[in-house]
């Protein structure tokens, strides 16, 4: 009887969500909005912290005067430091929300104060990017094929960046309306 109970249940619970949601739950791919927060973190945090290995490479290139070589590879790396830091920060505390001890008013206040923060990290990182965007053009102003380079890196940039911050919002909002 029981066991006939348990399998009704479950029959009932996997029939309201589509086939393929059934194997991704008992195979384990399928993943909260907890889960992609953190994980999506993590990536960022290690991209930024890989770019500042990245920045003194900037040395090497021939087109950039020798002088203000230091300047971009200094900003750079700052830039993309702070990245990094920002997003491992945003990361931890996304990973010490714990579903199991905390109330829902607390995962709810604590997913609002993270994403409250990862908006004004982008209030503070968009202008900081400009800034270094425009550094690398006026050094590099006569050189018409890394105008291009840097006007298509920006709007590929852009559009990534605005699909991404849609990714985090929809899970941040689905944290909070759960």
């Amino acid at each position: 009887m029981e066991e006939d109970v348990k399998r009704e249940w479950r029959d009932v619970r996997l029939s309201t969500i589509g086939s393929h949601d059934y194997e991704d739950i008992y195979s384990g791919r399928r993943r909260t909005a907890l889960e992609n927060l953190a994980g999506r973190y993590k990536r960022f945090a290690i991209i930024g912290l890989m770019f500042v290995i990245w920045a003194p490479l900037t040395f090497y290139n021939p087109e950039i005067q020798i002088d203000n070589r230091l300047t971009i590879i200094i900003f750079s790396s700052i830039y993309f430091l702070t990245c990094g830091l920002m997003d491992l920060w945003l990361y931890r505390g996304i990973r010490s929300i714990d579903c199991t001890s905390m109330t829902i008013k607390e995962v709810a206040t604590r997913a609002l104060f993270y994403r409250k923060r990862h908006l004004q990290f982008i209030a503070i990182l968009l202008p900081f990017a400009f800034i270094w965007i425009g550094i690398l053009c006026y050094n590099l102003c006569d050189n018409t094929a890394f105008l291009w380079g840097v006007g298509l890196g920006a709007l590929a940039g852009f559009a990534i960046g605005i699909r991404q911050l849609m990714k985090f919002l929809n899970d941040y909002r689905k944290i909070t309306e759960e």
